[in-house]
């Protein structure tokens, strides 16, 4: 990871632990819904080592963002991974997450709710790629604005096992 990278993250965190704690709430009181529509409480995930990876179709880097954290996930069982596709055209959501290959759950958010679980978790902007670790006790310990690479996401998987 570099300085910068390692830097903005870790500002991320500090920010997240002191303003974002009601963020962690609002993210487990929220509900998504699966390709085919299928509502999923987000409240499920609560209670277990957690990795949320926010993209867009219109992200370069989502893609293989998604692949190494899913590796991350298939690397310890412990692991909870969910993708939240943030993306308001419903038809062709199906086919993108289909091309991501990925046995983790994969949910549609919708622009507007994406975007404010986005910001309430740290990301002020609001822009995808975006990860979070959020441990077993329901802190939000890690977050990242950016592209990742495998170091980060081993990062990303040490710090909601922690």
């Amino acid at each position: 990871m570099t300085f910068s990278r390692f830097y903005l993250s870790s500002f991320l965190l500090l920010a997240a632990g002191c303003v974002h704690a009601a963020g962690v709430d609002s993210f487990f009181a929220a509900g998504l819904e699966t390709p085919n529509g299928q509502a999923v409480a987000l409240d499920s995930f609560r209670g277990k080592p957690l990795i949320v990876n926010f993209i867009t179709r219109a992200c370069e880097s989502c893609p293989a963002d998604t692949g190494e954290l899913a590796r991350q996930r298939q690397a310890n069982g412990k692991l909870t991974l969910v993708t939240i596709l943030v993306e308001e055209n419903q038809e062709t959501v199906a086919d993108f997450v289909k091309s991501l290959g990925v046995a983790h759950p994969v949910l549609v958010s919708g622009n507007r709710k994406g975007v404010w679980l986005m910001q309430n978790l740290g990301n002020p902007r609001g822009k995808a790629p975006f990860a979070v670790a959020i441990d077993k006790a329901g802190k939000l310990v890690f977050a990242t604005p950016e592209a990742l690479t495998a170091a980060t996401a081993a990062s990303v998987a040490e710090a909601a096992l922690k």
